[in-house]
């Protein structure tokens, strides 16, 4: 195989498959995961933007967004009045769980179907292509420049 075509389809194809199920939650992509990212974890819009890989304004306009829908609130931060911190609300406890968490249901249904070597493989390969790949878009983004 001398191109990427065939992975690059596959990949579409399992985003597309993820897009599903966020499209049946109601909420935009960067709503969906700012709420899965609190429900792990997350305190901050700024550690939300690095788990995800999303520009502070997108972010912004999602937790905008979630706090409209009663899903979110900001509170100052004890230490940093300037640093608000996330908090889900009951109604956004409420929609997560039954809405946004049913990913890790089914990720973790399908990931049980792979033996414990195709799962190390795959999280290897995953890995490398990573490597990778981050190594070819900073080669084109720095010749860009």
């Amino acid at each position: 195989m001398k191109d990427a075509s065939k992975f690059r389809k596959l990949y579409w194809e399992s985003d597309d498959l993820f897009n599903r199920i966020i499209e049946k939650s109601g909420l935009s992509g960067a709503e969906f995961l700012t709420l899965y990212c609190l429900e792990y974890g997350a305190k901050t819009q700024a550690e939300i933007c690095k788990q995800l890989f999303m520009p502070k304004q997108t972010i912004n306009s999602a937790v905008k967004s979630l706090s409209a829908r009663g899903f979110v609130t900001l509170v100052s931060s004890e230490e940093n009045a300037k640093i608000k911190i996330l908090k889900i609300t009951a109604d956004g406890k409420e929609f997560s769980k039954n809405h946004v968490l049913v990913m890790d249901d089914v990720e973790d249904e399908m990931w049980q179907k792979f033996s414990d070597d195709e799962q190390n493989t795959l999280l290897e390969l995953t890995k490398k292509y990573n490597v990778l790949l981050k190594a070819e878009v900073e080669k084109f983004l720095s010749a860009r420049n």
